[in-house]
């Protein structure tokens, strides 16, 4: 029994690999800027005049002066963002500042003058689970670019039941997902800890294997009643001595 396969002693533990698995490799140099991604909700001012407050639809002075101020904007599942005057525009993996530079070359070629555009995207967060599944959380970005310790600092650390020397990080499609293995237990696997956090991370802190935990747990039962026949045998036979 206490032979039993890591899955059934282990029920509960999530994205398992083989033990074959190749991992994707880190980048030589870790982008540390943080890079829009599908379904991010971004906060867009929009001005003309280099930064004046109206930006100047109409043209020769005698169009509509509109507002573009905390303009809510949200990237679709596609990467394109439906921007006034511009209509749908491609932002998916553009760090916020190309985004910046991007769109206010957009704005220049509809003839605005001096276009000034700033982004900031208001719902980057991403997913811990830090050891055991019932400590995990959503953790949105305490600032511009989060990394692994930041994130694993707001859930309270890698719980005593994780594996520091596992800890996968997840990204990207579900169905052709990157994963990275990270090793913290050792000064030499920081460098991997600062890789920025890029919107809808999974972070998983592998559990520890608990076989004998387990096993215990799951044979409580059959010993308490072993026990309990065990009495009722130990009773008889008392009695059945004493009667000879």
């Amino acid at each position: 029994m206490l032979l039993f396969a890591c899955k059934a002693m282990n029920p509960s533990m999530m994205l398992r690999t083989p033990k074959d698995y190749q991992y994707d490799a880190f980048p030589q140099q870790p982008d540390s800027s943080y890079r829009i991604a599908p379904n991010d909700k971004l906060s867009m001012q929009i001005l003309g005049d280099g930064g004046e407050l109206f930006l100047n639809v109409g043209r020769g002075g005698g169009g509509q002066a509109m507002t573009y101020n905390n303009l809510e904007v949200l990237v679709e599942y596609n990467g394109m963002a439906k921007i006034p005057m511009l209509g749908r525009v491609p932002l998916e993996g553009l760090t916020k500042r190309e985004a910046e530079i991007y769109i206010e070359d957009l704005f220049e070629q509809t003839q605005i003058n001096r276009p000034y555009v700033t982004i900031q995207v208001t719902n980057r967060q991403v997913i811990v689970f830090p050891g055991t599944g019932s400590n995990a959380q959503v953790v949105p970005f305490a600032r511009e670019n989060m990394n692994l310790f930041e994130a694993l600092a707001q859930v309270g650390g890698i719980n005593t039941l994780g594996r520091a020397d596992k800890i996968k990080l997840i990204r990207g499609d579900f169905k052709n997902p990157q994963v990275y293995l990270i090793d913290l237990s050792t000064i030499d696997g920081m460098k991997h800890a600062d890789l920025s956090l890029q919107a809808n991370d999974i972070i998983y802190v592998e559990p520890r294997k608990r076989a004998v935990e387990l096993f215990l747990q799951n044979i409580q039962p059959y010993l308490a009643t072993l026990t309990a026949l065990m009495s009722v045998a130990t009773t008889i036979i008392v009695v059945q001595t004493l009667a000879n």
